[in-house]
């Protein structure tokens, strides 16, 4: 999404990358085949990783035009990236070369770090940011508040307003310009 902000383009990016379970194969009716050993299963993780990659990268192809349009785009790039900062994912579409003009900044470093988590982890037992705001160098000095709502992710209850609806298992993040 492209909008105005402060007399300039400001490019508004969601995200929200698979999660990092496994992908079956499928025979040729598109059903998924059984993985019934480690084979199967380390292929199905290998799959997984692969499409997670194809996705940052393709996300960070599209970051790149907003860069080659303009080296001082204002640039946000908000969601579920299902990865912790010191995932290739993650870094693929941060950027790697981190001295670089189109390397983004997370946005969630203003957060004291025990509040930087947006989700807990079921199987590893603990708290895990796993969503992020990245944002441009241009907008560093514009970055006012970070917020993560996570309080009510501890109840481990779905807090949707109609019974029928299931909430997240992530905390919504709020991040404000000036």
């Amino acid at each position: 999404m492209e909008i105005m902000w402060n007399g300039k383009k400001l490019h508004v990016v969601d995200v929200h990358i698979k999660a990092n379970f496994l992908m079956p194969e499928k025979n040729t009716l598109g059903e998924p085949k059984p993985m019934t050993t480690q084979i199967t299963a380390a292929d199905g993780l290998i799959r997984s990783e692969v499409f997670r990659f194809s996705q940052a990268k393709k996300l960070r192809e599209l970051i790149d035009t907003f860069f080659v349009a303009d080296p001082n785009a204002s640039v946000i790039v908000g969601g579920d990236y299902n990865a912790e900062e010191n995932y290739a994912v993650y870094r693929i579409i941060r950027g790697v070369i981190n001295d670089a003009p189109d390397t983004l900044s997370e946005a969630g470093i203003k957060i004291e770090p025990e509040k930087r988590f947006s989700s807990l982890s079921k199987t590893l037992g603990r708290k895990r940011l796993l969503d992020h705001f990245l944002i441009s160098k241009s907008l560093e000095p514009h970055l006012g508040s970070v917020q993560i709502l996570n309080d009510a992710i501890f109840e481990n209850k779905n807090i949707a307003p109609n019974p029928d609806l299931v909430g997240s298992d992530h905390a919504p993040i709020v991040i404000e310009l000036n």
